[in-house]
């Protein structure tokens, strides 16, 4: 009876709300829980860099690419005053609003040297990987090279410079442009002993712009002939 009696003296009782129990409710969850949230927040970066890196999510792509496959030291200004005076011959192949190229540089052990230590030898080794991924995704349309000859022979890659395949690859004759020969380039001091060319493609394989970057080669091939003969016919009078 008196359970009864008190269930009908206190019906119209509400028990009274703990205003602060969802705060500290919260204060505890993070507390036992802070270090999960922090090892999601590193996972999901960590995805978000990968993705970024795989599909190339903002990063500006090229208009054209250059490989510069050398055996000397070629500085930071060197390659930036070359992706310059690319530039200048590129166009804005991708209509992403501005041209824009990239010149890799792959630094190869020359024939008669031997690397000083290990480090060097993984500079080298590092540089033939990077190029041989290069020559095999098809990135770079033109090719510096401090020695031509030896490179065709190596890569058997380049192509005579009307765009046809050579008959043999034993050496680069018919296929380079002296560097320093190309308008603007004489600027750069690194220009002096390099030689550039295009590349040739297999049947089921090409570089992004192709049609672009033959219109570009066949300007640079044709003023770098009409300079060379015009040069020709002032030494001949």
């Amino acid at each position: 009876m008196a359970s009864e009696y008190l269930k009908w003296k206190y019906r119209n009782e509400q028990p009274e709300e703990k205003h602060g129990d969802t705060g500290r409710n919260w204060k505890n969850w993070f507390h036992y829980h802070k270090w999960f949230l922090l090892a999601g927040v590193i996972v999901l970066g960590m995805l978000g860099s990968l993705f970024s890196a795989m599909f190339g999510i903002g990063k500006t792509k090229p208009d054209l690419e250059v490989a510069a496959a050398v055996s000397v030291l070629l500085s930071d200004e060197d390659l930036h005053s070359m992706e310059e005076q690319f530039a200048h011959l590129a166009g804005d192949y991708n209509h992403d609003g501005k041209t824009v190229v990239r010149v890799h540089y792959y630094r190869l052990n020359a024939p008669d040297h031997t690397p000083e230590n290990d480090d060097e030898a993984r500079i080298y080794y590092a540089s033939e990987i990077q190029l041989a991924g290069d020559l095999e995704e098809c990135g770079s349309f033109l090719f510096l090279m401090d020695d031509p000859d030896r490179f065709q022979r190596t890569f058997q890659i380049l192509s005579l410079r009307d765009g046809s395949e050579p008959e043999e690859y034993t050496d680069a004759s018919g296929c380079t442009v002296h560097l320093s020969e190309i308008e603007g380039f004489a600027e750069i001091p690194a220009a002096e002993n390099l030689y550039l060319a295009r590349r040739r493609f297999p049947k089921t394989q090409t570089v992004k712009h192709l049609s672009e970057c033959e219109t570009m080669w066949k300007s640079i091939t044709e003023h770098v002939i009409r300079k060379v003969m015009k040069t020709s016919r002032e030494i001949s009078s």
